[in-house]
């Protein structure tokens, strides 16, 4: 449902890191392995693919393998920072770690 999609990004665009460890261990203790396809943390990557290609660059296979790693390393360094915004302050920043430009 694209308006479902469209409210979910509105809504990892405004968390908190709090608020995305809270949501991820809640996927890994019921997802396991399988957390990073889920519906959060697919729509936080296909928003950094998103955005990768219309800066004009071509990255997406390397984002959609980096992604799992990337939301375990987002997720540690949330832990630390609690208050800090999820996508602007952690999540795009590890994903260009993984994925350089």
């Amino acid at each position: 449902d694209p308006q479902q999609a469209d409210k979910e990004k509105e809504r990892i665009k405004r968390m908190r890191c709090s608020d995305f460890v809270w949501e991820w261990n809640l996927l890994r203790d019921e997802a396991g392995d399988g957390a990073a396809t889920e519906f959060m943390p697919r729509i936080a990557t296909s928003m950094y693919a998103a955005m990768r290609t219309e800066a004009g660059e071509y990255v997406d296979v390397k984002i959609w393998k980096a992604a799992s790693k990337a939301l375990r390393e987002s997720a540690d360094r949330c832990e630390q920072s609690p208050g800090a915004p999820f996508w602007d302050g952690v999540f795009k920043g590890v994903l260009d770690e993984a994925v350089p430009k």
